[in-house]
């Protein structure tokens, strides 16, 4: 069972080098995306967490 767009590289990497099987690689292609969304959820998580508390010492 593959996890996901990570596991569907990881297996084209495989599959790619062990048949040498070429062509697009559409999953490894869509990592770089899904890696950018990740990036960018946590530095909004960050920037919300860093207001939370920036509220928070401003009401004392």
């Amino acid at each position: 069972m593959l996890c996901g767009m990570k596991g569907a590289a990881e297996y084209e990497e495989l599959v790619s080098k062990k048949w040498d099987v070429g062509g697009r690689r559409k999953a490894a292609e869509g990592m770089s995306s899904q890696s950018i969304a990740h990036i960018a959820i946590m530095v909004f998580v960050i920037l919300g967490n860093i207001g939370y508390f920036a509220v928070r010492r401003r009401k004392r």
